[in-house]
C-alpha cells in the first residue's frame, strides 16, 4: 500500500506552496490583531516591494551558496507582507470616504439595504450600505457598511432588499453582549467590514426609494426565480426549507429544531452550500457522461462538470461558501485533467492561497477552515484508512470508501467542531452515510431537477413528491439518531492551547503511523500528557467553582448560581437561553439542579447578595444590610432612596435593561448613598465569586 510521503525533503517537493501559504496566513493574522497598526501602511508596502525585488533577483541568480540561504527568508517576508497588504486594501477604515469619518450626531444618513431584513425576537436586523452623509445642508458621498436594528411593532412599513432609507446619523460602535464565553460579535462583524450599528424605532426611518425587481442583477433574479420554483413544487415546509438552504444558501425557512438535530448528529454541513454539494453534483454529471471515452472525452466531461458547478453557484446567488467550494474544486479539476493529480496536496494549498488573496478575512471563517481541513484530511488519511480493511465485492468497496472518507474527513475537522460548536457527534458515520444517500443523491439532485424541469409542471411535480419522501425519511431518522448522542458530548469546551495540542498530537501520531517514525511517537507522548493535564485542571477547577451570574439578557432578568458542575436558576428562564448555555459549556456546569426552597439571600465568596423579586419587596420591611443588591424586577414602582435605605448595599446590580429615566434616577440615588451601580445592559454580565 502506498503511503502519503511525510519525509521532510519529499514533503516540500510535494507541496512547495505550503511555506508561502503559512507566511500569507501569518500576515493576515497580524493585520487582524493590529500588528503592526494600520497607520504603518508605508513601511509595510516598502517591505513588500523591496522583498519582492530581492526575491526576483535571488531567483534569477539562485545557487547553492549564500543566495540560496536568503531565498527562503525573503520569500516568507514577501508573502507575509502581501497578506497584510491584501487585508488592509479591503479594510473600509482605510478609505478616505468611509462614512464614520464624515458623520455628525445631528446629521442624517442615506442607506441601502444589502439583504432581506432578518426578523428577531424584538427587532428586525439588516445589513446596510451607507451611501450619503448629510450634515450642515451638505450631502457627502460616503461608503461603508453598518447594521440597522428596527424595533418591531404590530403594524408598520416593511422593507426589502434594495430599499433606500433616510435614517439619523446616531451610529454606535458594534458591541458584544458581555456575557461569559459569548460570541465575539465585534471581531466577527469587523471581518465583514462592519464597525457601527444603530437602533431605531420605525417612526425614525423614512423610505425614500423602493427597490424595483426589474433593476435587480442577474444573480438576484435567478436566485428569486429558483426559490419560487422550489416553493411551487415542494409544498412541504421542511423539504422546501432544506432545499432552499442547500441549493440557494437561504436558511431562513429551515426549521430550528431540525437544525439542532442536524448539528448534534454531525450533518449540519449539508444545510449550507459546501464542497460536498459541489462534489456530488460533479460526480453525477461526469457519471451520466460515462459513454464519453478517451483523453479528449475526459476534457469534455470535466469541462461540462465544472461549467455546471459554476452555474449552480450562480443559481445560489454566489454566496461566499459556494464561491470557496467552486474555486477549490475548479483548481483540483484542472490539475486532474492536466495530468497533475499526483500533486493534489499542492493544488489544494494553491486554491487556499488564491482564496485568501481575494478575501483575506475568509481565513477566520469557520466554513473555510472546515472545508480546507476536510479536503486536506481526506488527501492525507483516506488511502491509509481504506487500506486497513480491503474489500472484495463492489458493494463492500463502495460502502467502505464512503466510511473511509467520512472517518478521514473527521480527523482534522473534529477538533474545530468541538472548539467552535462544543459538540462531537458520536454517530457521525451513520448520519453522513444517510446524508449522502438520501439528501446528497436524492434531495440535492432532485432539487436541481425541479428547477431545470420546471417548464414541464407534471414531471417537476412528481420529482417534488420523491424529494419530499427522501427528506421526510431522513429527518425522521436524524431525530431518532439525535437521542443516542450522549448529552455530555453536546457541552464540550477546549481552549486555543488545547486545540493546538490536539493538532500537534494528531500530526505526531500521523507521522508515526504513516511513516513509522519513532521520534514522532516520542513527541506524541509528552504532548498527550500535557493535553490531559490541562483537561484535568479544567475539570478540577470546575468542581470547586462557586459563582453567581447575572446575565445581560435584555428586558428579561436572568440570574444563576453555579456550584461545581451544576447550575441553579435564580431568576428568569435558563432552558434554551443562548446566554446561559454558553456559560454552562464554558464552565463545565451544564447539569441543572432544582432547589425546593429558594432563598433570596445568597452567600458567595464571603459576601452577601440579595435578589430583589416582586415577592421579596414587602417581605423585608426592616433594615437588612447586604453587600450586593440584585434587582430582578421592573423598576417602575420602586423608589431608589427607600430601597437603598433598607438594604444599605455597597453595590447595586440592575438585571434588566432600564429606561433612560430610571437609569438616571438610580445613578443619582446610588451616588448619594455611596453605592456602586452596575448595569448589566451596558457593563456586561455581573459575576460574583
Amino acid at each position: 500500500m502506498t503511503r502519503w510521503p511525510l519525509h521532510k525533503a519529499y514533503f516540500w517537493q510535494e507541496a512547495p506552496l505550503f511555506r508561502p501559504l503559512l507566511a500569507l496566513i501569518a500576515g493576515i493574522f497580524c493585520y487582524d490583531h493590529g500588528l503592526p497598526p494600520t497607520r504603518f501602511w508605508l513601511p509595510v508596502i516598502i517591505i513588500l516591494v523591496c522583498s519582492g525585488l530581492l526575491l526576483i533577483t535571488a531567483a534569477l541568480i539562485r545557487s547553492h551558496g549564500p543566495t540560496a540561504r536568503v531565498y527562503l527568508p525573503l520569500m516568507l517576508v514577501f508573502f507575509a507582507s502581501l497578506g497584510w497588504c491584501a487585508y488592509a486594501s479591503g479594510d473600509s477604515r482605510n478609505r478616505r470616504d468611509w462614512f464614520a469619518k464624515n458623520v455628525e450626531p445631528d446629521g442624517a444618513s442615506i442607506v441601502r439595504l444589502l439583504e432581506e431584513p432578518q426578523q428577531r425576537a424584538a427587532s428586525t436586523r439588516a445589513t446596510v450600505e451607507v451611501l450619503y452623509s448629510m450634515k450642515a445642508y451638505r450631502i457627502c458621498r460616503v461608503s461603508g457598511r453598518a447594521l440597522l436594528y428596527l424595533y418591531r411593532r404590530k403594524s408598520g412599513p416593511s422593507y426589502t432588499k434594495g430599499d433606500t432609507l433616510l435614517v439619523p446619523a446616531r451610529w454606535q460602535p458594534v458591541r458584544n453582549s458581555g456575557n461569559p464565553f459569548s460570541f465575539d460579535n465585534v471581531r466577527f462583524q469587523s471581518r465583514k467590514g462592519i464597525f457601527f450599528q444603530q437602533f431605531l424605532s420605525p417612526d425614525q426611518v423614512s423610505l425614500i426609494g423602493k427597490s424595483n425587481p426589474r433593476n435587480a442583477g442577474l444573480l438576484d433574479r435567478t436566485h428569486t426565480w429558483c426559490k419560487q420554483q422550489l416553493n411551487t413544487y415542494l409544498p412541504d415546509s421542511a423539504a422546501a426549507g432544506l432545499l432552499q438552504a442547500m441549493l440557494l444558501g437561504d436558511e431562513r425557512g429551515f426549521d430550528p429544531e431540525l437544525r439542532e438535530a442536524y448539528s448534534q448528529t454531525g450533518v449540519i454541513h449539508i444545510v449550507s452550500i459546501s464542497g460536498a454539494h459541489v462534489a456530488v453534483l460533479f460526480l453525477v454529471v461526469t457519471g451520466l457522461l460515462f459513454w464519453i471515452k478517451g483523453t479528449h472525452g475526459r476534457w469534455i466531461k470535466y469541462a461540462v462538470g465544472v461549467s455546471l458547478v459554476w452555474l449552480y453557484v450562480l443559481m445560489a446567488g454566489a454566496p461566499p461558501s459556494a464561491l470557496r467550494s467552486a474555486v477549490m474544486f475548479t483548481v483540483i479539476a484542472l490539475s486532474v485533467i492536466s495530468g497533475r493529480e499526483g500533486q493534489a496536496l499542492n493544488t489544494v494549498i494553491a486554491a487556499a492561497a488564491i482564496l485568501l488573496l481575494g478575501s483575506p478575512q475568509w481565513l477566520f471563517s469557520v466554513g473555510f477552515q472546515l472545508s480546507f481541513g476536510a479536503v486536506l484530511s481526506i488527501l492525507i488519511f483516506y488511502k491509509p484508512i481504506y487500506g486497513l480493511l480491503p474489500q472484495t465485492t463492489w458493494l463492500g468497496r463502495i460502502a467502505w470508501q464512503a466510511v473511509s472518507a467520512s472517518i478521514a474527513a473527521e480527523i482534522l475537522t473534529a477538533p474545530l467542531v468541538v472548539y467552535y460548536f462544543h459538540n462531537f457527534p458520536l454517530l457521525f458515520i451513520i448520519a453522513n452515510l444517510l446524508s449522502v444517500a438520501l439528501v446528497g443523491l436524492g434531495a440535492l439532485i432532485g432539487g436541481i431537477a425541479i428547477v431545470a424541469l420546471s417548464w414541464i409542471p407534471p414531471l417537476a411535480g412528481q420529482i417534488g413528491k420523491i424529494v419530499i419522501l427522501f427528506v421526510t425519511v431522513f429527518n425522521a431518522f436524524i431525530l431518532k439518531l439525535q437521542h443516542y448522542n450522549p448529552e455530555s458530548f453536546q457541552y464540550l469546551q477546549i481552549s486555543v492551547v488545547e486545540l493546538l495540542l490536539i493538532y500537534l498530537l494528531i500530526a505526531a501520531l500521523g507521522v508515526w503511523w504513516l511513516q513509522r517514525h519513532f521520534k514522532a511517537a516520542l513527541l506524541a507522548l509528552p504532548t498527550a500528557c500535557i493535553l490531559f493535564l490541562l483537561l484535568g485542571i479544567d475539570v478540577y477547577q470546575s468542581s470547586r467553582q462557586d459563582k453567581l451570574i447575572v446575565y445581560s439578557n435584555g428586558r428579561q432578568a436572568l440570574a444563576e448560581r453555579i456550584r461545581g458542575p451544576y447550575f441553579h436558576q435564580l431568576a428568569g428562564k435558563s432552558a434554551g437561553n443562548y446566554n446561559a448555555t454558553t456559560a454552562h459549556t464554558g464552565w463545565h456546569a451544564w447539569k441543572e439542579v432544582i432547589m425546593r426552597r429558594e432563598s433570596p439571600v445568597l452567600y458567595v465568596g464571603g459576601r452577601t447578595a440579595f435578589l430583589l423579586h416582586d415577592s421579596t419587596v414587602q417581605a423585608y420591611t426592616n433594615p437588612f444590610p447586604v453587600d450586593v443588591l440584585i434587582i430582578c424586577r421592573s423598576l417602575s414602582r420602586l423608589q431608589p432612596a427607600n430601597i437603598l435605605d433598607r438594604f444599605s448595599p455597597q453595590e447595586v446590580v440592575l438585571a434588566q435593561r432600564p429606561s433612560a429615566y430610571h437609569l438616571r434616577r438610580w445613578k443619582d440615588s446610588c451616588a448619594r448613598h455611596n453605592a456602586h451601580l452596575y448595569n448589566v445592559a451596558e457593563d456586561g454580565a455581573y459575576i460574583m465569586e
